[in-house]
């Protein structure tokens, strides 16, 4: 990706990992270019999710409750951790990450559903 759509993208997603802080709102720089891709995605998350992400989804990431939040879900799948006994702020993150992993497996799930349903009807139609 040539460096100006680059920066478009880090634009439109108010992403500061150019070393820069981009105080445009996402909105207003995602309507035309590279950059409304973000747009698009930042909507389609908040469909999915209930929340759209008002920075870089991906930046998020470094984010030291959001790491928490990750490393506790993985310990409490393997069941070694007491949930009573962590930060509130770190298990609201988990079940946020969490609920929002749900409900973007249910999309998934339901989007492979329709297209393996569709080729079947294609498949059935070409065949009768």
């Amino acid at each position: 990706m040539p460096e100006g759509d680059r920066a478009a993208v880090r634009r439109a997603w108010h992403c500061d990992c150019d070393g820069r802080s981009h105080a445009t709102p996402l909105r207003v720089v995602a309507s035309t270019g590279v950059g409304a891709v973000a747009g698009r995605m930042a909507a389609g998350v908040g469909r999915i999710t209930g929340v759209a992400p008002t920075s870089c989804p991906w930046r998020a990431y470094g984010d030291p409750v959001a790491q928490a939040a990750l490393v506790l879900s993985r310990r409490v799948e393997a069941g070694v951790v007491m949930l009573d006994e962590q930060l509130a702020v770190v298990v609201d993150a988990m079940d946020a990450i969490d609920s929002a992993r749900g409900a973007t497996e249910a999309v998934d799930r339901r989007a492979e559903r329709e297209k393996r349903e569709a080729q079947r009807r294609a498949d059935a139609a070409k065949n009768s």
